[in-house]
């Protein structure tokens, strides 16, 4: 990736120097070279380079392996190693950082290329990956309802702090424990439930419930009545690979089991009758639409998001582009897709009303009913989250973004005032060139050093730039 910042660490000097050269060749932008691991780790932190090249055996109190490891620490910034040794007891210690390549010595340049692109671009998809699974845990920490989310074999993942306190179990004492185990829930027909709940998630049936109210036992060894509704989480393949268990107290969960026992009517009003109940005992925004693509049903807690954000619900079958706008729900074409397609979608959306940001998760799917004996899809679901609160207390609590947009706004006035200096001096040059005599030689000698220092200036300038645009993209990926 031409352009990217490496930084060397090498205690060699002629090694090192030879390393510049063929990686400025190759495009990359050197930023820094260090000659032991201290040094190296300073100027990792202050430069920040996109990869570091690592010497394993630097000269030292610490070697290049122990250095990449401090680094990594630190500030994640991926290494390739360099060494002209290849032993076992070398090659497993250095296989324990995580190495983003091993290069031995010596090596072509075509080999050492091929290990820096490879290196960046995983580096790349690691940070999407991390990206998306902050997104996700930051989406489930505000279902508004105590949940247990496990793997397909049963394995806890996680559990928030809303079913800690039902159950008594902090989240770190029981992860990764069997869910089934864990509250003395009857394991009788459990491989069943679950192969059910991958039929049902390959079928892109996105919620379902455990079919009867059941007893756990709480760490207090308490037994407690719950019914538990069921979201199954499925991967780009359309494959689970996380169920959500909701857990709903006996007292809340008689509404739903009475509803979700009985079969889907085939006509809209029966559609509206069918999940009216069911809706309004669901603390999450949710509406349905027609094909038309008008509103059919919609719960308490959308008509109170909507008031929060200032959009109006005048009745039902209203056209649902005339409450909320595409960028919030998604486009006519979206919807169209999941009628035709039958699968259903998520996506994290921001909305700006009146001056006001507001931060929503949507999972869209698809109600199959059946008609003649024949399923089809003439409903689709949408459940709002709102993460208004949790992003807008990122934004706050962010001093790093903070102190980059006072830093941004000075350095733009210095640039300002930088540009004005010098089109002074471009001014007074062009005055003093009609001048005689050794004052006005000085003079013009002086003026060429300040052109010389503003040069200086803007280099630094376009320097400041690219790690602008860096900043900018990392802030925007953030959510700033």
């Amino acid at each position: 990736m031409t352009g990217s910042k490496i930084m060397i660490v090498e205690d060699e000097a002629l090694v090192s120097m030879v390393l510049k050269e063929t990686l400025t060749m190759f495009g990359y932008n050197v930023t820094s070279i260090a000659y032991n691991g201290y040094d190296a780790i300073q100027k990792a932190g202050e430069n920040r380079p996109d990869l570091i090249l690592m010497d394993v055996n630097l000269e030292g109190d610490i070697d290049g392996i122990e250095t990449a490891e401090r680094i990594l620490d630190l500030y994640d910034i991926p290494v390739i190693y360099l060494s002209a040794y290849s032993d076992t007891g070398t090659l497993l210690r250095a296989m324990k950082t995580q190495p983003y390549g091993y290069l031995l010595k010596p090596f072509e340049q075509n080999d050492l290329y091929k290990n820096i692109e490879r290196a960046l671009y995983k580096y790349k998809i690691k940070k999407k990956l991390n990206l998306k699974k902050d997104i996700i845990d930051s989406t489930l920490s505000h279902i508004p309802d105590a949940f247990i989310a496990v793997n397909t074999e049963g394995k806890i993942n996680m559990i928030n702090s809303l079913a800690e306190e039902m159950t008594g179990w902090k989240n770190s004492e029981i992860k990764g424990e069997d869910f089934c185990e864990t509250f003395s829930i009857n394991t009788k027909g459990t491989t069943e439930l679950m192969s059910l709940l991958r039929k049902k998630g390959n079928n892109q049936v996105s919620m379902t419930y455990w079919p009867s109210r059941i007893p756990i036992v709480t760490k207090q060894d308490e037994t407690i009545h719950i019914s538990i509704n069921i979201i199954l989480i499925n991967d780009k393949k359309g494959n689970i690979n996380q169920i959500l268990f909701i857990l709903r107290p006996k007292s809340d969960s008689n509404v739903i089991d009475n509803v979700l026992n009985s079969p889907i009517p085939a006509t809209e009003k029966g559609i509206v009758q069918y999940y009216g109940k069911l809706l309004d005992a669901i603390n999450y925004p949710i509406f349905i639409i027609s094909r038309k693509l008008k509103l059919i049903y919609y719960n308490r807690a959308f008509m109170n998001i909507c008031l929060n954000m200032g959009l109006t619900i005048n009745a039902t079958n209203q056209p649902i582009y005339e409450i909320m706008p595409s960028v919030l729900i998604g486009t006519m074409d979206d919807y169209q897709d999941i009628f035709d397609s039958g699968t259903g979608r998520k996506k994290e959306r921001t909305f700006k009303k009146a001056g006001d940001v507001f931060s929503l998760y949507t999972e869209t799917f698809p109600l199959s009913i059946t008609k003649k004996g024949e399923k089809s899809v003439d409903y689709v679901a949408t459940i709002i989250f709102d993460i208004t609160k949790e992003v807008d207390r990122k934004l706050r609590d962010d001093a790093t973004y903070r102190d980059y947009m006072v830093n941004l706004e000075l350095v733009e006035e210095i640039s300002e005032l930088t540009g004005k200096l010098e089109n002074s001096i471009y001014a007074c040059m062009k005055l003093t060139s009609s001048l005689e005599g050794s004052g006005s030689e000085e003079i013009i000698n002086n003026l060429e050093n300040m052109k010389i220092h503003l040069a200086d200036i803007n280099e630094k300038w376009r320097e400041f730039e690219i790690r602008k645009k860096t900043l900018s993209r990392l802030f925007s990926v953030n959510g700033h």
